[in-house]
């Protein structure tokens, strides 16, 4: 075996997974392997597939691939020609119940205090807030794009009394009405691990309890559904103005974008509109998806119908091959995940000191 067969055995073996409910099943030439991706595009020879496990992309030559499946990236790549400033499958899962979905979500609750310290109008340290985390991990959490609409039905103390939260902000956003986006960045202040969600039940500091005996509630999320990711190639060329694409139009999105030179550097400005809660993913990166380094920094804003991505360039153009794209979301499962955890683990701080 040559070392292009063992690398792609290795990535077969590393990619095995259960029925997906986003992906096609891909199988190997000699039928041992098999994975569930999406089909990104067939370039040079080689088929980009996207990953259902973890969301990223792989390359894998199509010879590699079995009759059938090669047959398959050939089709999906003359589709995806027709629409040339448009790439991405259109699949139709399998829809899944959410009984069977939730089976495959763990779930986990810990307290901790919150990181920043609060202070009086006198300059004096108040107690930290504290902060109940429940976090759910699995595939659909894993996947999920939207969180929220947080009930709770008990938080009580050791002795059975009722723990108050804080203005009922159970995190950044309140979460107890609608569904907001999930924030999975890698700075500081994002609030979702990359492969899970997470919600925050906050305590004033001023009434930690030494015992959490019961936190019972539910949440919901959004995830599957059939997701197609649309690319904008080039944009370097770009002159600015409406970004037209069939399936942006047919989800109710409107796109536009404008490159300007400013202080020695360039400026790159996406603004969208619409039905913003069914776009899963917006990256500005190289053709790969690899997201650019922006130098000088990336700011939004916007709310559910309305937002704006800014993206700054200490250069007099936008580097080359400059890709924009955007994963949209039709028919996705909706999910409500109840949890109901008994005796959490506090830190030594709340033990030491507080109410029962």
């Amino acid at each position: 075996m040559n070392a292009k067969s063992t690398l792609f055995v290795v990535l077969f073996c590393l990619l095995m997974s259960s029925t997906s409910l986003l992906a096609d099943t891909w199988t190997s030439a000699n039928g041992q392997f098999k994975i569930e991706a999406q089909f990104l595009q067939l370039k040079d020879g080689r088929v980009q597939l996207k990953r259902d496990d973890n969301q990223k992309t792989i390359w894998v030559d199509l010879d590699k691939l079995s009759k059938a499946d090669q047959a398959k990236a050939q089709r999906l790549a003359k589709g995806a020609d027709e629409q040339p400033m448009t790439q991405g499958d259109k699949p139709s899962p399998k829809k899944s119940e959410p009984a069977d979905l939730l089976k495959s979500i763990k779930l986990t609750a810990k307290a901790q205090f919150e990181e920043f310290a609060e202070f009086d109008e006198n300059g004096k340290e108040l107690p930290k807030n504290l902060k109940v985390i429940v976090t759910a991990k699995g595939k659909p959490a894993a996947t999920a794009f939207l969180y929220g609409k947080l009930k709770l039905d008990d938080l009580v103390d050791g002795d059975g009394n009722k723990i108050k939260l804080k203005s009922n902000k159970f995190s950044f956003n309140d979460i107890t009405k609608e569904l907001v986006k999930i924030d999975r960045g890698d700075d500081f202040f994002s609030s979702h691990p990359k492969d899970g969600v997470a919600v925050e039940l906050v305590i004033p500091g001023d009434s930690v309890p030494k015992k959490i005996a019961t936190a019972k509630g539910s949440f919901k999320i959004s995830t599957g559904g059939e997701r197609e990711l649309i690319k904008f190639e080039n944009l370097e060329s770009f002159k600015g103005g409406k970004l037209e694409n069939k399936s942006l139009k047919a989800a109710g999105i409107q796109a536009d974008a404008e490159i300007k030179s400013e202080q020695g550097g360039t400026n790159l400005s996406v603004n969208l509109k619409g039905k913003l809660t069914q776009i899963s993913m917006f990256i500005v990166g190289d053709p790969k998806q690899n997201e650019l380094d922006e130098q000088n920094g990336f700011s939004s804003s916007g709310d559910d119908n309305f937002y704006n991505h800014s993206f700054y360039f200490d250069a007099k153009e936008l580097p080359k091959n400059t890709t924009l794209f955007i994963e949209v979301v039709n028919n996705p499962v909706q999910l409500d995940i109840p949890f109901d955890f008994e005796n959490i683990k506090m830190p030594k701080a709340a033990q030491n000191s507080g109410r029962n």
